[in-house]
């Protein structure tokens, strides 16, 4: 008997450890996109992400992100044009390709990362890019002073960029690796649940 015994215990051994090393397919859920026809592109007349409800906020964002920033041509120049003939070029689109946006409803330049993930601060004068719009064209060009470079260097501007990148790659986006992580560990106790009732089964034979 104490023979049987330990065959039994060793044959359900091998039967659990055999159970755990099969490979489980786990089905990829995939979340419907948000409907880009639905957000309004132009920088000066979109809704802050902030005003929706959490559980869009990164359906929206994805939305943003894929549309890329909102580079209208000028068509009537004088009507950009400062008091003191100053107006924002088209050709610095492709100097900051990425993030650069101009909205000719308030006649002044956005961040669409900024605007996706840095929220409004208390200080109107942080919120050019994100909210009012920047329109100090003569601060532009500048040289090294050149107001969208220190954007561009800013801790904000560099925040929102990663955080943008993040978003759009599921392996460093924290929502995806924590659901992930999720998913498998449901998956690992699935098998070994199983594994115990076969044992089980096995011992009554």
């Amino acid at each position: 008997i104490p023979s049987q015994a330990n065959a039994s215990t060793s044959n359900l051994e091998t039967s659990t450890s055999s159970l755990e090393q099969v490979p489980t397919k786990v089905p990829r859920i995939e979340s419907k996109d948000f409907d880009i026809s639905s957000i309004e592109r132009d920088p000066g007349k979109r809704m802050s992400i902030w005003n929706y409800s959490p559980d869009q906020q990164d359906e929206v964002q994805r939305a943003y992100i894929k549309a890329g920033p909102f580079q209208h041509i000028l068509e009537n120049l004088a009507k950009f044009i400062d008091k003191k003939d100053r107006k924002f070029l088209v050709s610095w689109y492709q100097l900051f390709p990425d993030w650069l946006e101009f909205s000719p409803t308030t006649n002044g330049a956005y961040c669409l990362q900024c605007f996706l993930f840095i929220k409004p601060s208390n200080r109107p004068s942080q919120n050019a890019f994100t909210v009012s719009g920047f329109r100090s064209w003569k601060k532009v060009n500048d040289g090294v002073n050149c107001y969208f470079l220190r954007h561009a260097s800013s801790t904000d501007h560099k925040k929102g960029m990663k955080a943008s990148h993040d978003l759009m790659n599921p392996l460093k986006h924290i929502g995806k690796i924590i659901k992930k992580k999720t998913t498998e560990q449901i998956a690992r106790n699935r098998l070994r649940l199983q594994a115990s009732i076969d044992a089980v089964k096995w011992l009554s034979l």
